[in-house]
């Protein structure tokens, strides 16, 4: 049985992606994982989550990076917020970056909807700590 039922994955970088879906899939990780490039189309997919009420379909952890063309990841997060102001209590986001801009680290540790930073790329520790910490908050 998969650690997590549904990711999803909002990256601009399509390699990371990948690498993100290997060691998932490898691992046994997570059971769907929707890796989205464009962040637009990946708040269209919430968005119809969200206004359909299919709320089992939402998925448990949101993996965010930051700088991205189309659209930056407090941006994101912002319009997140604007679809249910509460998403952050139903989905477990989780920032995971490149940047390394101590005002990123800093930004995500004050967010109110952000649970975690990492630096990329994904690695087994991460996805371990995210799931400890998410059994921790009851949102399993």
């Amino acid at each position: 049985m998969a650690t997590f039922n549904n990711i999803i994955l909002v990256d601009d970088d399509v390699v990371s992606n990948y690498i993100c879906d290997r060691i998932m899939s490898r691992n046994n990780y997570v059971a769907t994982l929707n890796a989205f490039s464009n962040p637009v189309e990946a708040l269209g997919f919430l968005k119809e989550i969200v206004d359909k009420r299919l709320w089992n379909l939402l998925p448990q952890v949101l993996m965010l990076d930051l700088q991205m063309p189309q659209m930056d990841g407090w941006a994101f997060l912002d319009k997140l917020s604007a679809l249910d102001p509460l998403m952050h209590e139903k989905m477990y986001i989780v920032i995971l970056s490149s940047s390394i801009f101590s005002e990123d680290m800093d930004r995500a540790n004050e967010h109110p909807m952000v649970r975690q930073y990492f630096s990329k790329p994904i690695r087994p520790d991460i996805l371990e700590s995210i799931h400890l910490n998410l059994e921790n908050t009851r949102m399993v």
